[in-house]
């Protein structure tokens, strides 16, 4: 939360000016000594938000651009990103659905910068509930999510048309069905997976 401490100066427009004791800088609309309304605020690291702010916090639609380069542009409450939003990370990944406090959460679609990607339901930040992952060489996953793995019912396809149908959970027993020949399988994660 920013509050008016002191008043460095003022735009043409007349709105003011405020640098804090760190150096970071806030121009804008202002209530009752708190940032309200639309401005933008500039960190000494070089990020920077410019949208709406309300009772001193970043609230509302905005865009925040990191000092590495990472963008977020869509709804915030309380300085944290909730509601509607694309984040564009510094690494080229982008995420672009619902925030809930800060993390992913509802529907969305992250894209990762190799070409994989996921689209459907979040939770707190976790690939949860009913999603589909497509790498970049054509192999696809549908099915059940929890905590960023798959787990409950899915089905896997190869890019070279094999398919695993079956209950993803640490061991895994299905039939993969590859040019009409089908296969037993069991298959086992390694601990870090687990």
């Amino acid at each position: 939360m920013w509050t008016l401490q002191f008043i460095i100066t003022a735009t043409a427009a007349g709105k003011p000016v405020f640098v804090d004791c760190s150096g970071s800088m806030y121009e804008g609309s202002w209530r009752r000594g708190r940032a309200s309304g639309r401005g933008k605020f500039s960190w000494t690291s070089g990020a920077t938000y410019e949208g709406d702010f309300a009772g001193g916090y970043m609230h509302g639609h905005g865009t925040y651009i990191g000092e590495f380069g990472d963008t977020f542009a869509g709804l915030w409450a309380s300085n944290l990103r909730h509601g509607r939003g694309t984040q564009a990370y510094a690494n080229g990944d982008v995420y672009d659905g619902h925030w809930r406090e800060g993390l992913q959460d509802g529907h969305g679609r992250y894209i990762w910068r190799q070409g994989h990607e996921y689209i459907r339901t979040w939770k707190a930040g976790d690939m949860h509930g009913c999603g589909t992952v497509i790498w970049a060489d054509g192999d696809r996953y549908d099915g059940a999510w929890e905590d960023a793995k798959p787990k409950g019912q899915g089905t896997f396809r190869w890019a070279d048309g094999g398919m695993y149908i079956g209950t993803w959970c640490r061991k895994m027993a299905g039939e993969r069905v590859m040019d009409k020949l089908v296969e037993r399988m069991i298959w086992c994660f390694s601990p870090e997976d687990l």
